[in-house]
């Protein structure tokens, strides 16, 4: 409830902080960025007050908000990314510098304000509308930032109010995309089947850029895994191991002919290249296993040996003063692998060609790692 006797807003449903901030500055006799640093306490930018729960209570209580209300808003830094509506993202998920609008709906607002979800760039539209977000100004092409304007809807350096700009709509299909999306930020989606949804929150965003890349890959038109595709690649989350099987099958039956490979050993190099762009440990462990139960009933049998692969990967890691990083699954798959796994898997006393003798316990993962460019072959010289 708000404090009748202080100057205020009121907060729209899913405003952002930094409209807040823009509407309530004002009633202070202040600019945007007096208020920022000297009633907010922050030296910086009005990107920053949505990181800083200090702030989010100072404005609570200039304004005469309830702070929880105002700490749902709240988008921080972790370790690993970022945190909007209580998830876990990669930073690049979310922007914060660049003000994103549409402006037909501002237009229509009878307050205009900013959305949270126009901080998300893989949300390209208005979720009510579906109105295409905008970036830049219309007038001047410039970007549009939250520097020096006093506003949602002006432009920084031409002064030109974007709601006069002709608003454009996405297809019926993205705008569910969008939603969908959403729904899985704010959790309010269904869950992902039981292998994704057990990954950590970091590794789910990634395998929903990773599978969009992946599924596009006959295409051609995802050149890697991307934030920006990650709506389309929720859709596909929710179907694996569907999604990832029906590539599979295209890959094992046209391959060759779509991607010039002559040779079964370099198809499935350029598979474990393709996933060795997935961006966490535990999401390419997933998509390593699935890979292997497929290929193993193919006529690539004989050159997929992936699960014996990561044993020999574990017994390294697990040799007293193994070094940090394991070896990619590209650049295992890119060594001889049957003699690869005969030699880290035996307990042969002799070493690594051109490499003094020493006991497996002590063999270097960083060496190995410097040597699979070319052909290492192991075991007796």
């Amino acid at each position: 409830m708000l404090d009748s006797t202080r100057p205020s807003i009121r907060p729209e449903v899913g405003e952002s902080i930094h409209s807040m901030v823009l509407r309530l500055a004002p009633l202070f006799m202040m600019s945007t960025n007096d208020f920022v640093q000297y009633a907010l306490h922050i030296a910086g930018t009005i990107h920053l007050v949505v990181t800083r729960i200090e702030a989010l209570w100072r404005m609570a209580e200039l304004a005469g908000w309830n702070p929880v209300e105002i700490e749902a808003r709240l988008i921080e830094r972790t370790t690993a990314g970022m945190m909007i509506y209580q998830r876990e993202v990669p930073s690049e998920w979310v922007d914060l510098r660049t003000r994103r609008v549409a402006p037909g709906v501002l237009a229509s607002d009878e307050t205009p304000y900013h959305r949270i979800s126009w901080h998300v760039p893989a949300i390209e539209c208005d979720l009510a509308s579906g109105e295409v977000l905008v970036d830049r100004c219309p007038r001047c092409e410039a970007i549009l930032g939250w520097s020096n304007v006093e506003s949602v809807f002006a432009c920084g350096a031409c002064e030109f109010d974007i709601r006069e700009h002709k608003p454009s709509y996405v297809p019926e299909d993205l705008l569910r995309q969008a939603r969908g999306f959403h729904a899985f930020l704010d959790g309010t989606a269904d869950r992902l089947p039981s292998q994704l949804q057990a990954l950590d929150n970091i590794s789910k965003a990634y395998a929903m850029e990773w599978l969009a890349y992946f599924v596009d890959l006959p295409i051609g038109r995802c050149l890697k895994p991307s934030f920006r595709n990650a709506a389309g690649g929720l859709v596909e989350a929710k179907r694996w191991p569907e999604s990832f099987d029906h590539v599979m099958d295209r890959f094992l039956a046209s391959a060759p002919h779509l991607m010039g490979i002559g040779t079964k050993a370099e198809m499935v190099s350029q598979l474990m290249s393709a996933i060795d762009r997935a961006g966490t440990p535990p999401l390419r462990q997933i998509l390593v296993n699935r890979a292997i139960s497929i290929l193993s009933k193919s006529s690539l049998s004989g050159v997929t040996a992936g699960s014996r692969i990561f044993r020999a990967q574990r017994d390294i890691r697990r040799s007293e003063g193994a070094p940090s990083q394991p070896l990619s699954v590209g650049e295992v798959m890119r060594m001889d692998s049957m003699r690869a796994i005969q030699s880290a898997t035996s307990r042969s006393p002799f070493g690594i060609v051109g490499i003094p003798h020493r006991s497996r316990a002590l063999v270097n993962e960083a060496e190995l790692r410097k040597q699979s460019a070319g052909t290492l072959y192991f075991g007796r010289p």
